[in-house]
């Protein structure tokens, strides 16, 4: 069992031969799910559990794979693979405290949004995977590894018209994106990450976008709407409203490609 269902296709990908099923369809915010009696059900029979980790799914997992009753699935266990154990963390927060809103103090969680570490990903999947007794197909998970690296090449390139633009994200679900591309993000519409925007600070806001002659606001699927428009509203800037997550039993790479197109056209629009 997988909770994202990013996951879920990389061990296909990796272990044809394995039987894997995903929690989360892609269109949910990760944070806010409920703990739903079928994940119990699913995860009592599971042999290994693949999740972000870094507080992603800590508002419902801990007390869905505790209710399951599996003990193989328990953090600490071996069956409890946690696929940030290698990731580079963007964000982490020494003394971190509540005012500071919705943040993770271990690291920004969303590092699916990132070829650079899903890359890390795969290795760390493959190897939860081996210590299961669970077979990898080594010249697939090279395959794999290549493919990563040539679309994250390839899309250094494509991405090269909209480097020097300005763009303003709604949340921090895209850090990693802007690292690993280099792009120039000026500002955010949430003044506390997870706290809904002020019309005080989204005129702000939006005067600062006009000044720089931002590009577009990059948003997530789960982002308020209303919100986006009224920024557009006030500051003529459009925005996107990506799915950050690909959708159960899609192929990531096609997903992650056609999000990347997505963002150049309409930044160049």
């Amino acid at each position: 069992m997988t909770t994202l269902p990013e996951f879920a296709w990389v061990v296909k990908e990796i272990s044809p031969q394995t039987k894997v099923k995903n929690l989360l369809s892609g269109n949910e915010d990760p944070h806010f799910v409920d703990a739903s009696p079928s994940y119990v059900f699913k995860l009592a029979k599971a042999k290994v559990l693949i999740k972000n980790g870094m507080q992603l799914e800590m508002g419902w997992l801990p007390v869905v794979a505790q209710q399951s009753g599996n003990a193989n699935i328990q953090q600490g266990e071996k069956g409890h693979c946690d696929a940030s154990k290698d990731i580079k963390k963007l964000g982490v927060i020494e003394n971190y405290d509540r005012s500071m809103g919705d943040v993770h103090p271990v690291g920004n969680p969303h590092y699916t949004l990132s070829l650079v570490e899903m890359r890390k990903v795969v290795m760390t999947i493959a190897n939860c995977l081996e210590t299961n007794n669970i077979k990898v197909d080594n010249k697939k998970k090279d395959v794999l590894l290549n493919k990563f690296s040539n679309l994250f090449k390839k899309l250094q390139g494509d991405i090269a018209k909209i480097k020097e633009k300005p763009l303003l994200v709604y949340h921090t679900e895209f850090n990693y994106l802007f690292r690993d591309f280099g792009l120039k993000n000026i500002g955010s519409l949430e003044e506390v990450p997870g706290v809904l925007p002020s019309a005080v600070y989204l005129s702000k806001t939006a005067k600062k976008a006009m000044e720089n002659k931002a590009a577009l606001v990059l948003a997530s699927n789960v982002s308020p709407q209303r919100y986006l428009e009224k920024f557009k509203g006030l500051s003529g800037i459009d925005y996107i409203k990506a799915q950050i997550h690909p959708l159960n039993k899609s192929d990531y790479l096609e997903h992650y490609e056609k999000f990347i197109q997505e963002l150049i056209q309409n930044a160049t629009h």
